[in-house]
């Protein structure tokens, strides 16, 4: 059922005009880090699609730099275009939106992989607003 839910959302990303993702942290009851990994989108007929694409267990380190490489991979198995992504939302962990070293965080190297595909577009990040747009 999961893979044919992949290949339904693989085929609809191939409309969308448009993506943002959400991603988000947490430990389970067994100590094991859980990186989800939201997306919203907009197709060419203005259909809207909200979807959780992946729950990504994390059994090693959780670093800013495995978080980009799970959250890359997640949208290379969806075939997602990244020259398609416009947003980012983000919980506000250090690793996610800075206090390490701001080049080295999620949201850093998210922006800097999109600024080299289109050097002109903005690249919003929001961080502290998951769990508050959920809750409205």
């Amino acid at each position: 059922m999961s893979s044919d839910l992949k290949q339904q959302l693989k085929a609809e990303s191939l409309r969308f005009e448009q993506f943002s993702i959400a991603i988000d942290e947490t430990v389970d009851i067994t100590g094991i880090a859980q990186l989800a990994v939201f997306i919203r989108a907009c197709d060419n007929k203005f259909s809207i699609y909200e979807e959780l694409i992946e729950l990504i267990p994390m059994h090693d380190t959780t670093t800013s730099h495995n978080i980009f490489e799970n959250v890359e991979q997640a949208l290379h198995e969806y075939d997602l275009d990244f020259s398609k992504l416009v947003c980012l939302s983000t919980d506000g962990a250090a690793n996610m939106v800075g206090r390490i070293g701001r080049h080295n965080v999620v949201a850093a190297k998210l922006q800097a992989k999109i600024k080299n595909l289109h050097p002109d577009l903005q690249f919003p990040h929001f961080h502290c607003i998951i769990h508050h747009q959920n809750l409205c």
